[in-house]
């Protein structure tokens, strides 16, 4: 059996936002690796929610120096490309950068990948789902100020303009290394009635999001003709 291993954040991990209750989160009941071991191929699940890439290459890094070569599935960048909202509720006059600017993510997602490379790993990249700009903002704001924030960003929309940064970054990667990709973006937008793919909250995936995610995950891996085992 070929073996896999997968780093990301929460979208990979499998989680869903339940709203605002007293279990505001949960996991994806069907199992990404369950599907996988269905195709032929041994996956290990090492998503964390909220994980950005600098997390990412520490677990990495730690990962490479007691694992034998095999293959690697890297989903990161949604968090990376997000802003401290609680400073721009406080302060939306100010100038405000991402939690991980794109010179910092291209960089560190390329010394990921190329480290991996270096020691025997065949690598994918996952693009980014897209996010509901509009139940986004309402969901950050709940406790903050939805004035404040709309005073800083304009727009709704602006955020996945903002968004796509970041995912032509993993593209561009993808092909500068020769990595595989997963392009989970197109899924999500071109599936009719996108928006059921996606939580109240705007980033997460639903049950049907979910599947989606599984689905063209199994697909790419199973037409793959062979995996390092």
């Amino acid at each position: 059996m070929t073996k896999l291993s997968i780093f990301g954040d929460s979208i990979l991990k499998g989680v869903m936002f339940n709203g605002n209750g007293p279990k505001r989160y949960s996991l994806y009941e069907g199992s990404l690796c369950e599907r996988l071991r269905s195709e032929g191929i041994e996956a290990e699940n090492r998503s964390r929610m909220g994980y950005t890439v600098i997390d990412g290459a520490k677990d990495i890094d730690e990962y490479i120096a007691n694992a034998k070569p095999g293959s690697i599935l890297l989903e990161y960048g949604g968090n990376d490309s997000m802003y401290r909202w609680k400073e721009i509720s406080e302060s939306p006059s100010k100038v405000h950068g991402r939690v991980i600017d794109i010179k910092n993510f291209t960089e560190t997602y390329a010394s990921i990948i190329k480290k991996l490379l270096a020691n025997g790993f065949d690598v994918t990249l996952t693009t980014i789902i897209p996010i509901d700009p509009e139940r986004y903002i309402n969901h950050v704001s709940g406790k903050l100020s939805y004035e404040n924030i709309m005073k800083w960003l304009g727009n709704p929309d602006r955020l996945t303009r903002m968004h796509d940064q970041y995912n032509e970054a993993i593209i561009k990667l993808a092909n500068k290394y020769g990595c595989g990709l997963i392009d989970l973006r197109s899924a999500f937008e071109n599936q009719a009635g996108g928006n059921q793919l996606l939580c109240v909250d705007g980033i997460h995936p639903t049950l049907l999001g979910h599947k989606k995610i599984e689905q063209a995950v199994a697909d790419f891996f199973s037409s793959k003709a062979a995996l390092p085992v």
